[in-house]
């Protein structure tokens, strides 16, 4: 006969060993699926063992279909061994068809399974990035039950798609979701990666990892991505002015204005994508290919004179290659150039630069002033930089234009230049002639700042990272409430005490607005904890450093990016959101 009270806790400690041996893979982080494996192995020997070696008679299918054909009466100890019996063949079954079907087990036990999923992340999804309008995540989001994840009113704001893992999505578009619980109402809610994306200011969003998921039902596998028009996006638009002669309107015949259209139409590298009639095209809603702020200024650019007929008029110079030679923008130059032949006083060539305005006003020595070339002097240069800081206060992005005429003597007619980056050019860049600036405005779209508050109270953290200026990050950083307007920044602090060092001003505020080049110089620990954090003027090493500190802090980073420059980030982040084409981030990770 079975002793029912042995069995009973014979049976209980058991599942007891099961339970502790899941808490440990948890604690002690052992990786998916190595522990999946391991706690299908404690499954199989926790059910097993009890079921055909501790209970006696062994029972066994044979059992259940006793009871079910009613040949025999069913007794306690019946009943107790066909329940083994079914918990065995379920536990099984569940086991194995979530390790299939999700590449990870539970360990799900009785009545529910706890797992470790930190630092999980499917070989499948490794280095998996967006494009366009696709958007699938390559590594680990969280995992959350239906009934949990619904009985959220909240997450109604936020308006995700939520859709069951199909067939078709399985083997690519696995995403996880994580509850974390609420210490003040001690429940469950969802801890959702919110990703939002933009066409210039790249941002790092992050979220502290939590260590557990708990299942309330099994099985349950939900896909989330943010729907596209609740992201955050900056609207690109070009805003007509040109402060180099210290008015706000232009003159199309002014001379000085046809010298700065033909030195920006010739920096801008976007084209139009011209469909059906081409007689008939209206240029201002037009498809366009290339960077969003070439797109901003070729539009604007078009509406005074054809651009395209303009650039066939212009012959570039020529590089080894027999290409035109050109220097691409990046965030280490600031600047980018092409050379162009042209006939003037004792030069062949002329270098038309385009950069941000401080750095190419650096690098001027004179400017044009009613067709004439001038000097530049301290009121000029002191006029120039009151313009970029009123200018950047109203978050405009200023672009600066410039050009160098290359002597004759060392430049003769038909040369062939070259050079590969900035540091081997065969000319100086200095004493340029400075032609002029034009602003793009970032045009923030009205529902951001809620979406960064509602981020903010489930405890996401939206850090901004944008190798714009000071002033144009700390306004936007601001406008988005990334950055609070009733807390003092730590820019803030420092323009009222001049004195203040970075780290003591750090230590007085929760608003932190710092630049690539400070970061480099601290130690992260000083700010990585900070609620409010935004960084300027970095570039793609530092946007990269950025998001293994983050990371050294034990956080899960989703870093969003539109360019090359992002791509370093883009490639170390545990999710990727590339709002640019695939070709060219896998191209320069």
């Amino acid at each position: 006969m079975i002793n029912l009270k042995k069995t009973i806790i014979k049976s209980l400690s058991l599942v007891f060993v099961e339970f502790a041996c899941i808490f440990a893979f948890a604690i002690f982080q052992i990786p998916l699926p190595l522990s999946s494996f391991s706690i299908l192995l404690i499954q199989i020997l926790t059910d097993v063992i009890p079921t055909f070696i501790c209970l006696n008679p062994k029972p066994s299918g044979r059992d259940l279909k006793k009871i079910y054909q009613k040949v025999e009466p069913v007794t306690k100890e019946t009943f107790i061994s066909s329940l083994f019996s079914v918990r065995v063949i379920a536990s099984l079954i569940i086991g194995f068809v979530s390790y299939i079907y999700t590449f990870q087990s539970f360990g799900f036990s009785s009545v529910f399974g706890l797992a470790n999923i930190k630092g999980y992340q499917p070989p499948a999804f490794q280095n998996k990035h967006t494009t366009g309008q696709e958007v699938f995540y390559n590594e680990n989001l969280e995992k959350i039950s239906r009934n949990c994840f619904e009985n959220q009113d909240q997450t109604e704001q936020i308006k995700f798609k939520i859709d069951w893992l199909s067939q078709k999505q399985r083997h690519y578009d696995l995403r996880q979701v994580l509850l974390q619980c609420d210490p003040q109402t001690k429940k469950w809610v969802p801890s959702v990666k919110w990703g939002t994306c933009n066409t210039n200011l790249s941002g790092c969003y992050s979220t502290q990892a939590y260590y557990w998921a708990q299942m309330a039902f099994f099985g349950s596998v939900i896909l989330l991505y943010p729907q596209r028009d609740n992201m955050l996006t900056f609207q690109k638009f070009f805003n007509t002015e040109n402060n180099f002669d210290e008015g706000e309107n232009f003159n199309p015949d002014d001379q000085d204005f046809q010298n700065l259209y033909k030195n920006a139409a010739l920096s801008c590298n976007a084209k139009f994508v011209l469909e059906g009639d081409q007689n008939n095209v209206d240029y201002s809603t037009c498809k366009m290919l290339g960077g969003v702020s070439d797109q901003a200024l070729l539009r604007f650019l078009h509406s005074i004179k054809n651009v395209d007929n303009f650039k066939k008029s212009i012959q570039y110079a020529k590089n080894i290659e027999g290409k035109a030679a050109k220097l691409e923008l990046n965030s280490i130059n600031k600047y980018k150039f092409s050379i162009v032949e042209e006939e003037v006083e004792d030069s062949h060539y002329v270098v038309y630069f385009e950069g941000a305005a401080e750095k190419i006003i650096s690098l001027c020595q004179f400017y044009m002033k009613n067709n004439s070339k001038l000097e530049i002097d301290s009121a000029f240069k002191e006029n120039v930089l009151n313009c970029l800081e009123q200018l950047g206060k109203k978050s405009e992005r200023v672009l600066g234009f410039a050009k160098l005429h290359l002597p004759a003597s060392q430049f003769p007619k038909g040369h062939v230049f070259k050079f590969a980056d900035r540091t081997d050019l065969p000319f100086s860049v200095e004493k340029l002639t400075f032609q002029g600036l034009f602003s793009l405005k970032d045009q923030i779209k009205p529902e951001v700042k809620s979406v960064v508050e509602f981020a903010k109270q489930i405890g996401i953290r939206t850090i901004l990272q944008t190798g714009d200026s000071q002033l144009t990050a700390q306004y936007t950083a601001r406008a988005i409430n990334i950055l609070p307007s009733n807390i003092e920044s730590t820019s803030d602090l420092m323009e009222k005490d001049p004195n203040l060092s970075i780290e003591d001003a750090i230590n007085k505020t929760e608003s932190i607005l710092i630049s690539g080049d400070q970061m480099q110089k601290l130690n992260e620990k000083l700010y990585i904890n900070k609620q409010n954090l935004a960084f300027y003027r970095v570039t793609a090493e530092q946007k990269f450093q950025i998001v293994k500190n983050l990371q050294s802090n034990s956080e899960v980073v989703l870093a969003v990016g539109d360019g090359t420059n992002d791509a370093p980030a883009l490639k170390r982040s545990d999710i990727s959101l590339s709002m640019y084409k695939k070709d060219l981030i896998q191209q320069y990770t």
